[in-house]
């Protein structure tokens, strides 16, 4: 069996009946690079195709904390370079810390997406234990997934259970030229990524008396990551705690609709 770099080329035209692609394996493995390279090789058959980041650790659509979708209208080297199509506020990073309610950001991320068009969705590199199996399959169920491709000896004893439920399963090996990152190195780049999401929006000044109660409590907001939110739970706007100042957060905001936020929801820190 071929690893994930060599098999890329053979194995696209073998995908291009399948409208709704979910890629799983660990991290490192070429996942995200496998989905990239997809989604280019579908712009240049006049297609395009939405990719759905579902991974809230490392993320290459919106900060740490989110998973996201978009529209790729045309060539790109970084995900980040096209317009976000949606975007749904988790605040940690990794599902394991509430899945319930990171189960629901993929569900209404889900509701958004449109049909007919082709869909790539990279996920976590979380795969171990029934847990991790099972939030895949909950997944590939909601977004509707017709193929997935497993990368890694570990996840390919999965596919009894995909097959199983009408998905066709695609198998390879990891990619050689994945250079594997430590816990620090994670950590680093959580930080650079989240750095470069916010660096170009837009300061302000959030009352920290609109907090719920528990909220207000937390000793030392800064550099917390936010969703705040219409009356009716529509994220309007993301943002990065930088400082605070006299009972006011000073932060970047990202907005993602017109209407004024009525709550805010806190996540974790990002920070070195």
């Amino acid at each position: 069996m071929q690893d994930i770099q060599r098999l890329s080329g053979e194995l696209f035209p073998l995908l291009e009946p399948y409208k709704r692609l979910m890629v799983i394996g660990p991290t490192d493995t070429g996942k995200s690079t496998f989905i990239k390279n997809y989604a280019l090789y579908l712009i240049s058959r006049g297609e395009t195709p939405y990719v759905v980041d579902l991974d809230v650790g490392q993320s290459d659509i919106g900060p740490v904390g989110t998973i996201g979708s978009v529209k790729a209208t045309k060539t790109f080297t970084l995900l980040e370079e096209l317009p976000v199509h949606d975007l749904e506020f988790f605040g940690f990073s990794a599902p394991s810390h509430d899945i319930i309610s990171y189960m629901h950001c993929v569900h209404r991320l889900s509701q958004k997406l449109p049909e007919g068009k082709k869909v790539l969705i990279d996920t976590t590199g979380w795969i171990h234990g029934y847990e991790a199996f099972s939030l895949k399959l909950s997944k590939a169920n909601i977004l509707d997934v017709d193929a997935v491709l497993l990368i890694g000896e570990v996840v390919h004893r999965w596919e009894r259970a995909f097959s199983g439920v009408g998905i066709r399963v695609f198998k390879c090996l990891p990619s050689k030229l994945v250079v594997p990152k430590d816990k620090s190195r994670r950590k680093l780049n959580r930080y650079a990524a989240t750095l470069r999401f916010f660096e170009k929006c837009p300061l302000a000044k959030l009352d920290i008396k609109r907090f719920p109660a528990w909220a207000r409590e937390l000793k030392d907001p800064k550099h917390r990551i936010l969703g705040l939110y219409t009356k009716k739970f529509e994220l309007t706007a993301v943002a990065w705690v930088l400082d605070v100042q006299e009972g006011m957060l000073i932060i970047r905001v990202h907005k993602l609709g017109q209407e004024t936020p009525t709550f805010v929801r806190v996540g974790q820190k990002i920070s070195l």
